[in-house]
């Protein structure tokens, strides 16, 4: 097997391999050129088949594992992720925390939803929070600082995982998607912004990203109006819509308002770090999700 760290070139031919194969957008070097700080990929012997491999660098020791906004890493092209693979994972990455699509066995399994044309249904929750929204318009207006300002108000204090840095990787996705699929969903009560989403576009998928309203608006079906508006674009192009990575119940419960159907992926785990190295990470912040 072969580990590069990709060149532009290799970036732009692996990312022609990732849409020929039909793989995720998670896959893509523009989503992880922005969210992580290190990737590679683990090649078969010929390079027609792979997996991207996002990792951070702690106190000398690689770390494979799945930063903030990923949802999980993929095999790509021929092959398939399988023991040889995962064995060549851990001589390489002595310390993993990564997802991953395939269901590997012994791993902790995690979900998420989608929602196509055969799934889509709204329930009665959400025929009443649309017919409270009819007063907001959404428009495809792109307010990047308004919405990361709403977000970093209304998100970044009610969820843990979320701080400066996740809003400095949700930027990048935001810029580095800009021409390259990036949906924009703004909710406006006459000429006041209320809210918004962003949702990001292949050739299968529409992923959404994050998003959020004031309170007024949610409490008046404002984030119902900005997700039923992005999965009936979606399902007119006879696309998916990928709800994203949450496990969070009270977001599930939200998603499943529009039929949405759970899809199983793994959790990959292993250390094989040296003693200090673990001593260090419960006595410190070295394991801090970045």
């Amino acid at each position: 097997m072969i580990f590069l760290i990709p060149s532009v070139s290799e970036q732009k031919a692996w990312d022609e391999l990732v849409v020929c194969s039909g793989g995720s957008v998670f896959s893509e070097s523009y989503y992880l050129n922005a969210v992580s700080s290190n990737w590679g990929i683990l090649f078969n012997s010929k390079k027609t088949g792979g997996i991207a491999c996002p990792y951070s660098i702690k106190a000398g020791v690689k770390v494979l594992h799945s930063p903030h906004f990923h949802r999980y890493s993929e095999w790509i092209g021929e092959g398939e992720l399988d023991d040889s693979v995962l064995a060549e994972l851990k001589r390489l990455f002595p310390v993993c925390e990564l997802h991953t699509k395939e269901i590997v066995s012994n791993s902790i399994q995690r979900i998420h939803q989608i929602v196509d044309s055969n799934s889509y249904k709204l329930n009665q929750l959400s025929k009443r929070s649309l017919k409270k929204s009819e007063n907001y318009i959404v428009s495809s207006d792109n307010r990047v600082e308004d919405l990361i300002s709403l977000i970093e108000r209304e998100l970044v204090p009610r969820i843990d995982t979320m701080e400066t840095n996740s809003l400095v990787k949700l930027r990048r996705l935001v810029e580095n998607f800009e021409g390259h699929g990036l949906r924009s969903y703004s909710l406006i009560d006459e000429s006041m912004y209320m809210g918004g989403i962003w949702v990001l576009k292949n050739e299968h998928t529409h992923l959404y990203l994050k998003g959020t309203c004031v309170t007024e608006a949610k409490k008046n079906g404002g984030m119902f109006l900005l997700m039923n508006t992005a999965i009936q674009e979606c399902l007119e192009e006879g696309k998916t819509f990928d709800f994203g990575g949450s496990n969070a119940e009270n977001v599930k419960r939200f998603n499943y308002h529009f039929g949405a159907q759970d899809c199983v992926y793994s959790h990959l785990q292993w250390n094989s770090a040296p003693f200090w190295w673990n001593a260090l990470r419960r006595t410190s912040k070295l394991w801090k999700r970045k």
